[in-house]
């Protein structure tokens, strides 16, 4: 068996997976073991503050994260929400309305597709916060937008830069939400972070996954970079 690719199950996000089996029943979709080849949690067991208890202090071989199966209700209505920010900020459309052939912004959010791997992160990333939703949908049409001011005329160029804005804080789910509330401290923290559950998944996915799992988590590496290298984690510069 290979070894284990993240260190200790981060506290942050296995609170945030206790809360939501609250109100949304998560399961293990298969056995859970130590580094040390230990069976911590048995296939088909329910997430509750059990299972906190259970694996927190210890190295897993595999990442929790590919070891959960949530219903495909549990992803959020990101065409709904987007419709909703254009009813609501009529400005929007300025800087987000596009049409390549039958593709259009909210159309492209209906049919943003994730590997099932990484559908548990996003569910809990859209409910870190009572905004989170609404931000990363925002944050995901300005991001086309700006991509079709560019002239970027490809569909498939846009659904990469909309995967990647989706996710581009999903890093706050891996640290203290008193440190996130701080907003500045926890940016950098938060941008090197939000490339670990991407990179987690499986080397052995399909190519097309492969690449969704390169290109988005460069996005998400890099989206607080700035032309003149004053940006972050690496300070590039054009």
């Amino acid at each position: 068996m290979a070894g284990s690719i993240l260190e200790t199950t981060n506290q942050h996000f296995l609170s945030a997976l206790v809360k939501l089996s609250e109100e949304q029943e998560i399961h293990v979709s298969e056995d859970v073991f130590s580094h040390t080849g230990m069976k911590l949690i048995a296939r088909g067991t329910q997430v509750s503050k059990c299972l906190y208890e259970r694996i927190v202090n210890h190295k897993l071989l595999r990442p929790l994260e590919l070891s959960l199966s949530v219903s495909d209700g549990a992803l959020p209505d990101y065409s709904s929400m987007g419709e909703h920010l254009f009813d609501e900020m009529p400005n929007l459309k300025q800087i987000a309305d596009w049409k390549y052939g039958r593709v259009t912004p909210v159309g492209m959010l209906k049919e943003l597709k994730f590997p099932r791997q990484a559908h548990p992160v996003l569910a809990l990333a859209e409910r870190r916060t009572t905004c989170s939703l609404k931000v990363d949908v925002l944050v995901t049409l300005l991001a086309m937008g700006i991509a079709n001011a560019y002239r970027y005329n490809d569909a498939k160029l846009m659904a990469q830069v909309a995967t990647a804005a989706m996710l581009h804080d999903v890093g706050e789910l891996y640290i203290n939400p008193a440190v996130v509330a701080q907003h500045e401290s926890a940016e950098p923290l938060g941008v090197a972070a939000g490339t670990r559950p991407i990179r987690s998944l499986p080397p052995r996915l399909p190519a097309k996954s492969s690449a969704w799992i390169r290109r988005s988590s460069v996005g998400v590496l890099e989206h607080h970079e700035t032309l003149d290298g004053a940006g972050y984690p690496p300070r590039l510069a054009q």
